[in-house]
């Protein structure tokens, strides 16, 4: 079993707007977590952020789909290894922060 050092240390990631060669890693996590991608590719653009690890590994992604004025909240997918490290909740509110700069509700 890690150390805490270990484990504080291996949790170490930043969140970073998706580029299209981010579009692959975001497709497998989804897949590998049972959620819909089929339409993922569509949408790939400046409105999602991915999660990424320090070693480069692209470990979670989430998105803002836009209706006029809405956004919601889609793709919203942690690697299994690192759910529980707050990669989840640092994803939702660097969305929430995009989408409210964007004047979205």
């Amino acid at each position: 079993s890690a150390t805490p050092e270990e484990r504080e240390m291996s949790t170490v990631f930043r969140i970073r707007a998706a580029r299209p060669m981010d579009f692959g890693a975001v497709e497998r996590l989804l897949i590998a977590a049972g959620l819909p991608a089929a339409d993922v590719a569509q949408q790939f653009d400046d409105s999602f952020a991915v999660a990424e690890s320090e070693s480069g590994d692209v470990i979670g992604a989430e998105g803002i789909e836009t209706h006029g004025v809405y956004g919601l909240l889609r793709s919203a997918v942690v690697a299994e290894s690192w759910r529980g490290t707050g990669v989840g909740d640092a994803l939702t509110k660097n969305r929430l922060a995009w989408a409210t700069a964007r004047g979205l509700a």
